[in-house]
């Protein structure tokens, strides 16, 4: 097709898409954003089961049997339930389709939560509430459980092997080698521990039937412990189960703790590798969504994306640096300019990260996400932002790549929703000290919420979606020459999405689309263009369905992939390994 036929059709494209946007307009359509809304919901707890005197479970001290329960009822469908899973990594403990909404279920009286199943120590409960807009809360209670019965045989653990400086197992982050043990007291004959295995299915993984109560034994004399190797065990949440033989009968306890070890990379692999396995890796501390992030060095920056402890749609100043070696997140300098999200963002490879453009923080409190022009520059060497030279158009939801010294902007709106889809592309020589944007050609189908990545000094940019709509999202895939300033469509993706803004990357010279949104939902799904043969073919899919996610290369072959929506907002996330 010729470049003129291409901008009769793209005229066209436009025309009919006016046409649609009046018709949204006029039938007042629209669609579930995937953000979780903050509402007035509080998890209560009474002594009661006709749940009176209740009070805020959160900050209490709490023994025996508990009532727990959300409040208030109405314009409420749904709560889901989780303890000591605050990241939702799990299923559900109980989940409630009617009021009373209650944490152990229950009708005109609540069933009652033995707080002596768990071990003594700081707990949480976390409900997700469904409310008959579709709209979704995530509240959790952080909260102390003291029993008398079972204090004494809550295990605890020491770096020592003598058990000095013992510290409670619960709520524990373990890394290494520890020492891990019941304290032992009168009238104790024999504990058996249980490792992941609460409701004890399997043989016992140890039991000790004398003093000292070690969980991996006890050495040649009493005073010394064997070691236990965490490093057996994957990094995330687990629960050591313990059952004490006494004089009086058996006590049982649960506890809940954390595993954190260095992840060890895996040899680069030879060429293209299609399968792969995912991992969980450690959660960002706040989870979020639609943020900005690239890799530089192999260590991820993110920044900003939609704040989920606010009660309206507005960019959070947090921004993180995630270490794979270490598995570890850690805060950076905050965003200027109140924060951001949307945004277009690259690296020149090194030192410097450049972002440009995407929703400005709304000052009135109405959430009104319109674009912005400013531009900025993220030191990585000394943690700090430089502005650069503003757009010479507010824009959010498009994409910006920094080739050979120069940066381009492209694609995008102005304004969430309501707005014509933006497809002008502008330039700034940043190697040569341009105090100004140049337009350049413009797109043959604009449009917002794309994919994009760079590979041998052309930008690629797949899907998208029209008038910030996601049920308009397109497949078409475009290249963008910038030593010729023209625009070709390739072959399309095998379906349409969007909202795939910083889930998109290169892995092994291909073009790789993490996630995203079709017409109708998210999807899991992860696909790859050969820019070769002009080709798409499917990686393994994502562990969960997801959208407006972050996922970044390394450069041995793995892929981190966090936080974005499932739903509501999350933080949790896996490291995926190519495996032939």
């Amino acid at each position: 097709m010729t470049r003129v036929t291409k901008s009769v059709s793209a005229r066209v494209s436009r025309t009919g898409r006016l046409v649609l946007a009046l018709v949204v307009v006029l039938l007042g359509l629209s669609v579930p954003h995937s953000i979780a809304h903050a509402a007035s919901v509080t998890i209560m707890v009474s002594a009661s089961p006709n749940r009176a005197a209740a009070v805020p479970l959160g900050g209490t001290t709490r023994a025996g049997n508990l009532y727990i329960f959300t409040t208030p009822d109405a314009g409420v469908v749904k709560v889901s339930f989780w303890l000591d899973d605050p990241q939702r990594a799990g299923l559900p403990k109980q989940l409630e389709s009617w009021a009373p909404f209650d944490f152990r279920g229950g009708s005109s009286t609540a069933n009652p939560w033995d707080s002596g199943t768990v071990a003594n120590g700081t707990h949480v409960i976390t409900a997700q509430v469904v409310d008959n807009a579709k709209v979704t809360t995530v509240v959790s209670a952080s909260f102390q459980v003291l029993n008398g019965s079972t204090a004494g045989y809550a295990p605890q653990f020491s770096t020592a092997s003598d058990r000095s400086a013992p510290l409670p197992l619960a709520g524990a982050v373990l890394k290494g080698t520890d020492y891990v043990f019941v304290p032992s007291a009168a009238g104790m004959t024999k504990v058996s521990f249980y490792l992941d295995d609460m409701q004890r299915v399997n043989a016992p993984a140890h039991i000790e039937s004398t003093a000292p109560f070690d969980f991996a034994g006890t050495g040649a004399t009493l005073a010394v412990a064997l070691p236990w190797a965490t490093t057996a065990l994957s990094n995330g949440t687990h629960v050591l189960s313990v059952d004490v033989q006494t004089t009086s009968g058996v006590k049982r306890v649960d506890t809940t703790f954390s595993v954190l070890n260095p992840v060890t990379p895996p040899p680069p692999p030879s060429g293209f590798v299609s399968h792969y396995t995912y991992t969980p890796i450690a959660p960002l501390p706040i989870g979020t969504t639609e943020a900005n992030s690239v890799t530089v060095n192999d260590k991820v920056y993110l920044f900003g994306g939609f704040d989920v402890l606010q009660p309206v749609l507005n960019p959070t100043t947090r921004a993180w640096v995630y270490d794979p070696v270490t598995n570890i997140w850690s805060s950076l300098p905050p965003v200027p300019a109140m924060g951001i999200d949307h945004a277009g963002i690259d690296t020149d490879g090194s030192r410097y990260i450049y972002y440009a453009g995407g929703f400005r923080y709304d000052t009135t409190g109405a959430a009104r996400l319109q674009g912005t022009e400013l531009v900025w520059r993220y030191d990585t060497q000394t943690g700090t932002y430089s502005p650069m030279p503003p757009l010479p158009v507010r824009r959010a939801s498009g994409g910006l790549s920094y080739i050979s010294g120069t940066l381009y902007y492209f694609a995008g709106s102005t304004d969430y929703q309501g707005t014509p889809d933006a497809g002008e592309t502008f330039s700034l020589d940043v190697a040569g000290g341009a105090t100004a944007w140049v337009q350049r050609a413009t797109m043959p189908n604009p449009r917002n919420h794309i994919g994009w990545a760079t590979i041998d000094g052309k930008i690629y940019v797949a899907g998208g979606q029209y008038f910030e709509k996601s049920y308009f999202a397109q497949s078409e895939l475009d290249r963008y020459d910038p030593a010729t300033d023209t625009w070709t469509t390739l072959a399309p993706m095998p379906f349409a999405r969007s909202h795939m803004l910083d889930s998109s990357m290169v892995i092994d010279g291909r073009f790789v689309v993490a996630s995203g949104w079709t017409t109708t939902a998210q999807t899991a799904a992860v696909t790859a263009y050969d820019p070769v043969t002009n080709t798409w073919s499917s990686m393994t899919d994502l562990p969960l369905a997801r959208t407006s996610a972050t996922a970044r290369a390394l450069s041995d072959g793995r892929f981190i992939y966090c936080c974005g929506s499932a739903g509501i907002s999350t933080s949790s996330g896996w490291m995926a390994t190519p495996a032939p």
